[in-house]
């Protein structure tokens, strides 16, 4: 696909998914039990003065990744499959919880014709860094990946929602310093990593 072909996708997916960056996505009913660690409440956590966070504290916050790495690392689940992504994944960490948020959609040829799918819904759970690995436990998920037209779940909800709600936490290794943190999960036999952005 040319670049320009694919600049046009994108802006496809990002104007379809623009009242969701906005408002944060569709309102849904209250989930029943603790309420959710959202990004924006670990966001904005600064380490005391002179000390460098590593590890578990340097986790705490909110994190995000978008665009083009988001892209690359959907690609991998789906090597050969025409697709181009936009929007961003957000991750949120306290000492023992993480939050995944994603506002992405995907654009992929269905029957000679571009098709779109935007993630709705949030996962949560509990997690710890053993040996710079992450254990993660998921103890709520209601993401689904949904055809925006059809308002059901895509046909590449299989292929693509796993790696968004599992891939990025469960066994992967971590690289926290500061403001950057990345994480990095095993595809087959190659490692794929996501580089993160502190938010702040």
């Amino acid at each position: 696909m040319s670049g320009v072909a694919r600049h046009a996708r994108r802006a496809l997916v990002l104007t379809a998914l623009a009242p969701m960056l906005l408002l944060g996505g569709c309102a849904e009913p209250e989930p029943e039990g603790p309420a959710p660690v959202h990004p924006s409440e670990a966001q904005g956590i600064e380490p005391p003065p002179g000390v460098e966070l590593t590890g578990s504290e340097c986790l705490v916050g909110g994190w995000r990744v978008e665009d083009e790495p988001l892209h690359d690392y959907l690609l991998a689940f789906g090597p050969g499959t025409d697709i181009d992504v936009g929007g961003y994944l957000t991750l949120g960490f306290t000492v023992d919880r993480y939050y995944v948020e994603p506002r992405v959609g995907i654009t992929w040829q269905n029957r000679g014709e571009d098709t779109l799918a935007s993630f709705v819904g949030e996962s949560e759970g509990s997690y710890r860094l053993v040996d710079g690995l992450l254990e993660a436990t998921e103890e709520r998920d209601d993401l689904a990946l949904v055809d925006v037209e059809q308002g059901q779940r895509s046909s590449v909800d299989e292929l693509f929602l796993r790696p968004v709600t599992v891939n990025p936490l469960a066994g992967a290794s971590v690289a926290c310093s500061g403001d950057a943190l990345s994480l990095t999960t095993t595809i087959g036999e190659s490692d794929v990593r996501l580089d993160f952005a502190r938010l702040r």
